[in-house]
């Protein structure tokens, strides 16, 4: 009863009162391994984070096949950068609900996280052979692939046009003009500094090009969003296109021949 209770605040967001219930049950039952969890999640939540990792550990003492609690402990590790011990866990995940998609997700950022990024695209290319249709898995696939060397840019925007039709094809106008805003960033970030290390190379376009695209999207994902992400999204958007234009003008000083006014540039 202590535990159902304290399940039931928790929810309302009571966690004081919902502690107090689940120490009155782990008393009452000290072996129970969904109320180590639970306990374990509210401490979570509340940046009790010593506290939370001693009832999740002692969740799976009791019951190394909690998954819940191995998804929740592994949040945790996250949350320290603790990147193997978390991949331990998704492991075990994963043999034990290979079906679920939230879990692969998962587990591809990680690996995207911990700089493996032949791993993670491997992963993604795996999942997407069942799965093609995982939209959130082909969008973090594009961004995956952008980063890798001897990738065109063509192969990234194929794939993130696949994800962008996807999400559109569901009705989710917002990611899918969130996605291609987050690439294009990500492509003209990636040429920024291309063009800052090596001066030389001549590839002035692409970096202006892609950032005021990416802003161009962020103020459409921005009119597609909630009221509660609006104002933020809009504001990227807005300085993106600014910062579009003077990456421009700086550009065109390094290679004046691409503009036929460089006079007004400079």
């Amino acid at each position: 009863m202590n535990s159902s209770y304290a399940i039931l605040l928790s929810k309302i967001g009571r966690r004081e009162e919902a502690e107090k219930h689940y120490k009155t049950a782990l008393e009452i039952d000290p072996q129970n391994p969904i109320n180590h969890n639970n306990y374990g999640y509210i401490l979570n939540k509340e940046g009790r984070l010593e506290e939370a990792e001693k009832h999740y550990k002692l969740s799976l003492e009791i019951d190394p096949l909690n998954l819940v609690a191995h998804g929740n402990y592994g949040e945790l590790l996250y949350k320290r950068n603790q990147f193997e011990e978390v991949e331990k866990h998704y492991k075990i995940l994963l043999s034990n609900d290979p079906k679920n998609r939230l879990i692969y997700y998962n587990y591809a950022v990680l690996l995207y996280d911990m700089d493996r990024l032949k791993d993670a695209a491997t992963h993604c290319e795996n999942v997407l052979k069942n799965d093609p249709n995982y939209s959130h898995l082909c969008f973090y696939y594009s961004l995956i692939i952008l980063h890798l060397p001897r990738v065109s840019d063509k192969k990234v925007i194929k794939e993130i046009e696949k994800a962008t039709r996807l999400y559109a094809e569901s009705g989710d106008n917002f990611h899918e003009h969130l996605t291609h805003a987050i690439i294009y960033d990500a492509l003209a970030n990636k040429y920024y500094q291309l063009t800052q290390k090596y001066p030389t190379i001549n590839i002035p376009n692409s970096n202006w090009e892609y950032t005021d695209a990416s802003g161009d999207e962020y103020i459409e994902a921005g009119k597609q969003s909630g009221e509660v992400s609006k104002g933020e999204l809009l504001e990227e958007g807005y300085i993106l296109k600014g910062r579009a234009k003077v990456r421009r003008s700086v550009l065109y000083t390094i290679y004046p021949n691409e503009s036929s006014n460089n006079e007004n540039f400079l």
